[in-house]
């Protein structure tokens, strides 16, 4: 598993410099461990984010406070004209944090996504 972190963390840092993804951790206050981490992905006008948090962090604002500074920094640059997201629909607490964070929900795909951590099957995605 360790060789597996490296090696993400490698192609992590190859896609920042190539502007093709990048990364960051969240950190709970005063800790410099992390609980979590959000990424985008530019796509010409647009933008993709999505984000994870540990469990033992939800529901006490960090990963809103992260994705809230993000979709801040993102609409202040000139070039960007669409912030995109999706989540698993039953995951309406994600789902919330995307809201709080300024994202609007767009709509539902119906067996739209593979997760794999929740099964093989496509599962319905909410679209913000």
């Amino acid at each position: 598993m360790q060789g597996e972190a490296w090696a993400f963390l490698d192609a992590a840092g190859q896609r920042w410099r190539d502007g093709g993804e990048y990364h960051w951790m969240i950190e709970a206050d005063g800790d410099a461990m992390p609980i979590g981490c959000m990424a985008c992905r530019p796509r010409a006008t647009t933008v993709e984010l999505g984000f994870f948090l540990q469990r033992r962090a939800w529901g006490r604002g960090h990963a809103t406070m992260a994705l809230s500074l993000l979709v801040g920094w993102l609409k202040g640059r000139s070039r960007i004209w669409r912030i995109a997201a999706s989540v698993d629909a039953e995951n309406v607490r994600a789902a919330a944090v995307l809201e709080r964070a300024g994202l609007r929900r767009e709509g539902l795909l119906r067996a739209a996504t593979v997760r794999p951590n929740l099964g093989p099957d496509p599962r319905d995605t909410l679209v913000y």
